[in-house]
Parts: C-alpha cells; structure tokens; sequence
C-alpha cells in the first residue's frame, strides 16, 4: 500500500512539472514565445512557417493563463532557415539577438534593429543574401562571430555614431571595435581605414562580391577565416606589419592568382616567387592559390593551406615537406592530380577531403600515418596504394570514394582502422589476409599476393605487344622488377599479365 501512495505522489509531481513547463511557453498566431526567467518577459522562440513581413508587437498575452508579457529578445534560432521572410520590423523594447536568429534568412531585404539593442549574437545575420545595408544601432555593445558572414549583398554598414564600443571611422563601411582598433565586420565596398591593426575572425567571411582588398600598414594580425570564400579576390598583398596569420585566413578563394609579401616583413615571405604565403621560421606555407608553387625549402603545408582553392588543378610536394596540414587541400574541386616527392610523414585529416583527385593514387613510402577523412568524397579516385610504412590510418579515410574500385595494402601488420568503404578488392601480403580482416574488416575483399603469383588480369599499356614490367597505372618500368621500390606491379610475359609485389 505504502508503494502505491509513494507511485501516485510521484505521478502527480510529474504531472505538475509537466503543466508548468508547458506554460513556459505559448504560440500567438504564427509566432512562438518562451517565457524568460524573469517571468515577466518573453522571447521569440523557434518558429516554423513565418514569411512575408513581419511585425514583432511589444507585448503578448498567453492564451493559457491570460498574463500579458514584453517582448525583450529574439531568441536562438528564432527565424532559423525562414528563407520566405522578407523583412522585420521588432519592438523597441528588445534588447537582444540571439544566436543564428535569423541565419539563412536570405529572403530578409530589410531590418531595422531598434535602439533597446545591446548584443547581437554569432552568426545572427548569418546568409542573408538579400539584405544591402546594416545599420548597427549606439546602444549594442556586443557582436558575435560571424554575425554578418555570407550576406553577400550588403554593399553598406554604419555603426550610428554615439556607439561606445564600435564605430565606422572614415567612411569605411564596416564594424570596427574601437578600443582594439579591430575590423570586426566588412561588406563588398569595404575600405580597411590605416588605423585598424587587427582584421579580425570572420570579418569578411563569404563576402564574394569583394574584388580587391587593400590592407594598411597599419594592421598586424588576420584572423582564422578573415577572408573566407571571398572567391572574387585576385590578388593579396601582405604588408611588412603583419605578424600573426591565423589557419584559414585566406581559404575558400579560388580565384586568387597572386599572393606577396611585402619585403621586410620579419615573421612572412613569398620566397623564390613562390604565390604564397611562408612562414619564415619554420617554413610553413600557411596560404597559396592557384597558381603556387612550392618551394623546395618548405617543410610544412599548414592547416587550410589550399582549403577551398576550387582553380588549383595539380600541385607537386617537393621531398623537403614532411608533413600536409589538416584540411590542407580539401574543397579543392579542380585538383585532379598530386605528386608526393618522398619526404612527407604524415597526411593530416581531411587533407584532401572533396578534392577532384582521379585516377591512380599511389602514396609514397615516407608516410607514417594518414588522417581521418583524409581522402573523403574523392569519388575520381580508382585505385590506392598505401605503402609498408603506415602504422595509422584515420576513421573513415576513403569514405564517399565512390569511383574506387581496389586498394592495395603492403602493410605487414595492420592495425584497426575504419576505411569508410565496403565492396571493393583490397590486395595485401601473402599470409596477412585474416589480420586484415579481423583489424579493417569483413564488408571488403581480400586478396593475398605475392612476387610470382598471378592474381588477376588487367590491361596495361603494350600487353599485347611488349613483355616487362609496368606501375599500376601502366607505365613501363622495365624487363625485370630488381631494383624498384617496394609496391604493386604488372608483369607481362607473352601477352599475358599478372600482379606481383615488390618486397
């Protein structure tokens, strides 16, 4: 009896908690509110289907318990994707945007923020193509991240002249934080006035309509992803000043043909006219473009390197580069081939992720470790070689490879690893075929060869008239196999080949 009481007195305490929560939130015609902490006040919440022009009133009355309430915010997500909405007009009791409020708004031509406004969350504006100027009124004090990236038809932004924190100095048409001196947001007519020092993260993120950009003396530090998918850049300059490039900076700008460093500068250089961005310590390109070419005294592709660089179309890595930053060449659709001159160790995750690599990939036998999603979505990719000298592979690095039809692995002991793809031949050492299957396994097929024993058959260039040795991808090494690297080979005698290894 005791247990049912206790049962029925936590039935009733659920039910409670749950009709309170309820109240917590109500729905007026197509909007949608939650109650603030304070109890008096609501926010707009997450709504559905609102489009056309929209009128935020000041206050609204639950229809649940008939208490009329403010309305002090829009909330997180509050217009998330309402591509349909046209423009807002909210009261003048609202005192914050939250976070992605009205990303993806790209319908959005008109919004008129009112002067109660003091925070403007990370990407609340976020992919509202449509809008053409943004006026940021005196009392906002905060800006998220990105709170304005991809609104690729601003051509204006004015911060109203009182602001404390941030203003638009000398006609610039941006945001700029006052005490840092910090660009926090520019738009396509963007000029970058001499006494900004910082150009901060994000700042012109997704602007595709900036064609050209002047970057002042003045300024010592880019931030991570500054000029992002500015895809209409054609060329950069970096003026002797800067000494600090954040990853990313300079990705997703496909049509940059030109990139220098100012003489003099101490931390940077484009050495050898190399169209690119290097570390000078450390040898590191940290950006390139389309028509880079690599030094032989780099030593390093940093993280993002050529992220996005949709017009590069083939690279050479010089043996002098160990190792190939994470993302560093990922997004690059136009890159169909690469050639790895021996040196590099490690292959970061999503280095090549997406790229246009087709064909034969043969990866050389310096390399350690390859990244998780190294090669994802490289769906040219037919073939892959990975050398006896990788002890790591990354979750999923072939995943979405969807033209590849057989990997070819000389590892002796294989260690666990997810390769993203099922189906294929997967050819490895004679007598490995049960580690492969027990640490890469069952969903592949694995073939065990060995130097002399035939496999299969394959057309290679001159099969039909010309015994020798041929590389994977049909190439003539030779009459015999002494003497070459270890890997995969065809070996044609009298018309008729088979594939050995070379130990």
């Amino acid at each position: 009896m005791r247990k049912i009481v206790t049962l029925l007195m936590m039935v009733c305490v659920l039910m409670v908690a749950v009709q309170g929560k309820a109240a917590d939130s109500f729905t007026i015609g197509n909007l949608n509110f939650t109650v603030n902490d304070d109890g008096e006040s609501v926010s707009v919440s997450r709504n559905g289907s609102v489009e056309g022009e929209l009128k935020i009133s000041s206050t609204v009355t639950s229809p649940s318990d008939g208490k009329t309430y403010s309305v002090t915010s829009i909330g997180d997500e509050a217009f998330y994707l309402r591509s349909g909405l046209t423009s807002v007009e909210m009261p003048s009791i609202v005192t914050s945007i939250g976070d992605n409020a009205f990303r993806g708004c790209s319908g959005l031509t008109s919004v008129e923020m009112p002067s109660s406004v003091t925070s403007i969350g990370n990407n609340a504006f976020r992919g509202c193509s449509g809008l053409t100027s943004v006026e940021i009124p005196s009392s906002v004090t905060s800006i998220g991240r990105g709170a304005f990236c991809d609104c690729t038809g601003v051509e204006s932004i004015k911060v109203e002249i009182g602001n404390t924190k941030y203003d638009s100095r000398d006609n610039c048409n941006a945001i700029i934080e006052t005490e840092s001196n910090t660009l926090v947001a520019g738009c396509k007519k963007t000029t970058i006035p001499s006494s900004v020092t910082s150009i901060g993260r994000d700042a012109f993120n997704g602007c595709r309509g900036l064609t050209s950009v002047e970057i002042p003396s003045s300024v010592t530090s880019i931030g991570e992803r500054a000029f992002y998918g500015c895809s209409g850049l054609t060329s950069v300059e970096i003026p002797s000043s800067v000494t600090v490039i954040v990853n990313g900076a300079f990705a997703g700008c496909g049509g940059i043909e030109s990139i220098k460093v100012e003489t003099g500068n101490t931390k940077y250089d484009s050495r050898d006219n190399s169209n690119a961005i290097i570390e000078t310590e450390s040898n590191t390109l940290v950006a390139g473009c389309k028509k880079t070419t690599i030094p032989s005294s780099v030593t390093s592709i940093g993280i993002d390197a050529f992220n996005g660089c949709s017009g590069l179309t083939s690279v050479t890595i010089p043996s002098s580069v160990t190792s190939i930053g994470k993302r560093a060449f990922s997004g690059c659709s136009g890159l169909t081939s690469v050639e790895i001159l021996g040196g590099v160790t490690s292959i970061g995750d999503e280095a090549f992720a997406e790229s246009g690599l087709t064909g034969d990939l043969k990866i050389p036998n310096s390399v350690t470790s390859i990244g998780a999603y190294a090669f994802e979505g490289c769906s040219g990719l037919t073939s892959v070689e990975i050398p006896s000298s990788v002890t790591s592979i990354g979750k999923s690095a072939f995943s979405g490879c969807r033209g590849l039809e057989s990997i070819t692995s000389l590892i002796e002991e294989p260690s666990e690893c997810v390769l993203g793809v099922s189906g294929i031949t997967i050819y490895v050492p004679q007598g490995t075929k049960e580690k492969y299957e027990e640490k890469w396994g069952n969903n592949n097929i694995y073939v065990e060869i060995s130097s002399g024993i035939p496999t299969k058959t394959v057309e290679v260039a001159g099969a039909k008239s010309e015994d020798g040795v041929y590389d994977m991808s049909g190439r003539y090494e030779g009459k015999t196999t002494e003497g070459l690297r270890k890997g995969m080979y065809v070996v044609v005698e009298n018309g008729k080949a088979r594939i050995v290894m070379e130990k």
